[in-house]
């Protein structure tokens, strides 16, 4: 309630917005989206990013992680829990007649954002607010009906609340240390600050029942002819720098300030959902579902690269000069394949026009690793594999069609939630 609060007391002025542009991408009549006094040459660039709501509010979510320098295992659970809650928002409200409808869907999946977004980003609440403000306050003015807009706006805010409720003990906010000697024989940090999140492998899953069955299958050992030969083709990789491996490496390095991987991945389905004409609740579904498959690789794959602790290629062989910084954590299994091939995996179900290249994009991803002197290919292989495992269950749940909160939370709380959500009248 205290976020609720503090995004009600933000109340900044929607002047410049495009009143016009925001009530005709929420599906209210041209004759009631005229608006005198606008100034529609000078949108503001919220309303401008999309047609849709999920999308507006997606790119938002990209906007603070990049300016928040988020990690990536960070930035997957925020477009994890803002798609869920907007997906259920959605679904919530989306069966209600009225000419008005697809406004109200709209104002529930702006509340929802918005109210995830500020408890996960809480300086970031005048930002947030003035968004919120800027959807709704349109929406609000125009609206047929006021008090089913409210409604909707307060399904979005309660959906969103229980959600982040259920996943505050997730085991997100674990900062244990877990640094090895350098004499060790296995990974160990070459920076001055800890690597990064060695907990993030006990994580609750969103889609996974029992992490045990994704076990990854043990890396080659060190010495072993198998690893010789991995070894020796990262060496050659980057010994001949070739100027489309060092073009490949940085399309794909998505390092600090950038949206990093999970979020490159929801770049690519936002203009796949856009170019597809998907509507708000379907959007918000595809989004919701591919991010809980990368949230889960995350957790696989963190996992395993705690458990076998395998060295980076330039600290088996000083020879080995990465055209990328290293990364502060174990090698194997790679998370940009995994990630990559959930994501990827998933939108090929949705979107299976675009399967071929939707592959070829996941498996150059994984490649851009190797080459830039940073992983071994079966670090690639093994992330690979197991994103294509979760992004069947994924699947799976695309295909049963329940609501996506009721997965993410626990079945202990369903029977609390169902009744939060059905509150609001």
């Amino acid at each position: 309630m205290k976020i609720l609060k503090l995004l009600s007391l933000v109340c900044l002025s929607c002047a410049q917005i495009s009143e016009t542009q925001v009530l005709l991408s929420a599906g209210v009549p041209a004759r009631a989206a005229t608006v005198v006094g606008t100034t529609p040459e000078m949108p503001s660039a919220f309303v401008q990013s999309s047609a849709l709501g999920t999308l507006r509010w997606n790119q938002a979510a990209r906007a603070l992680v990049k300016k928040n320098l988020a990690d990536p295992l960070w930035a997957v659970r925020t477009y994890a829990l803002v798609s869920i809650a907007q997906h259920d928002a959605a679904r919530s409200v989306s069966g209600e007649a009225g000419e008005d409808a697809a406004a109200r869907v709209t104002a529930a999946v702006a509340a929802s954002s918005a109210t995830v977004l500020a408890r996960l980003y809480p300086h970031e609440v005048p930002r947030v607010a003035a968004d919120r403000e800027a959807e709704i306050g349109v929406l609000r003015k125009r609206a047929f009906s006021v008090a089913a807009l409210e409604r909707a706006i307060a399904v979005g805010d309660s959906v969103a609340s229980a959600l982040l409720e259920e996943r505050d003990d997730d085991g997100s906010m674990r900062l244990d240390s877990a640094e090895p000697s350098r004499d060790s024989g296995g990974w160990y940090s070459s920076e001055r600050w800890p690597s990064l999140r060695p907990s993030w492998g006990r994580v609750r899953p969103l889609l996974i029942r029992n992490v045990q069955a994704f076990a990854t299958t043990p890396p080659p050992a060190v010495g072993s002819p198998e690893f010789a030969a991995a070894l020796a083709s990262v060496r050659e990789y980057t010994r001949l720098a070739s100027a489309r491996h060092y073009s490949l490496a940085r399309k794909w390095a998505d390092g600090p300030g950038t949206a990093t991987p999970p979020g490159h991945w929801n770049e690519i389905a936002a203009d796949l959902i856009g170019r597809h004409g998907l509507d708000e609740l379907e959007s918000a579904r595809v989004l919701a579902l591919m991010n809980m498959a990368m949230m889960d690789a995350s957790i696989v794959c963190w996992r395993a690269k705690y458990e076998h602790w395998l060295l980076r290629p330039p600290q088996a062989d000083p020879t080995i000069v990465p055209s990328l910084p290293l990364p502060n954590f174990p090698s194997y299994p790679s998370g940009h394949a995994a990630f990559s091939a959930a994501a990827a995996s998933f939108l090929a179900h949705r979107f299976p026009e675009e399967r071929e290249e939707l592959t070829r994009l996941a498996e150059e991803a994984a490649r851009s690793r190797v080459v830039s002197g940073i992983h071994y290919p079966f670090d690639s292989d093994e992330g690979l594999r197991q994103g294509r495992r979760i992004a069947d269950l994924a699947i799976a749940e695309d295909e049963r069609g329940a609501p996506l909160l009721m997965e993410a939370i626990g079945s202990e709380a369903r029977t609390k939630v169902s009744s939060t959500r059905r509150s609001p009248r």
